[in-house]
């Protein structure tokens, strides 16, 4: 979500990304052919978005305009400089709050993009989300590889923040959404011990 209030989602098939007003106007802002999407962050004001099936990072203005921010293309682990660094399938990504360091998360792997430089980063303890959601119960269950402590953020559509849960050493969350609209949710986990964090969405019908 920008300082607008304009939503922005990627989609994996039609290599797009949407923007969505506050208004509930969606429009494509981006489409790069022989890509498939997965996570976007902000960085300052451009988006960065992960390409998994060519390994790269995308850099998208928000007028439209693209280009490779990172990545050769080859799959690879390869640390340097961002145009010299290979991937392997990168999915998460996420920008520290004074816009210094990218996060990179890909195949069993964790690295951090500072200035220009790429790096293998063993600061930030490697996880992920297992969710489940159960279409009759309207049960979400949110399960962790690890044991941890963190906030867990739910939003809905157009930005607005659903619930916040604070959790402490738990590997499980759930989450009833047996009283909510159906639709499409959000959800954002932020590590106490991290400044990374992981996001998804939901599908209630």
């Amino acid at each position: 979500i920008d300082e607008n209030n304009n939503l922005f989602v990627s989609h994996e098939g039609p290599h797009t990304i949407s923007k969505i007003t506050s208004a509930g106007a969606v429009s494509t802002l981006v489409n790069i052919p022989g890509t498939k999407f997965q996570y976007l962050a902000f960085l300052n004001d451009d988006i960065l978005v992960t390409g998994f099936t060519n390994h790269k990072i995308y850099r998208v203005k928000l007028d439209g305009t693209w280009s490779v921010y990172s990545g050769t293309g080859s799959s690879g682990s390869t640390n340097g400089t961002i145009d010299q660094a290979s991937y392997n399938t990168p999915t998460g990504i996420g920008v520290t709050s004074d816009n210094n360091n990218v996060i990179i998360v890909e195949n069993k792997k964790i690295r951090k993009i500072t200035g220009t430089n790429l790096s293998i980063s063993d600061v930030v303890k490697p996880n992920s989300i297992k969710l489940t959601y159960d279409q009759n119960s309207k049960i979400a269950t949110f399960s962790f590889e690890h044991v941890l402590s963190g906030k867990l953020l739910l939003y809905s559509l157009d930005g607005k923040l659903i619930t916040s849960k604070n959790l402490k050493n738990t590997q499980k969350e759930i989450l009833n959404f047996s009283s909510m609209q159906d639709g499409i949710y959000f959800y954002n986990w932020i590590p106490s011990n991290s400044r990374s964090s992981l996001k998804g969405k939901i599908l209630k019908i």
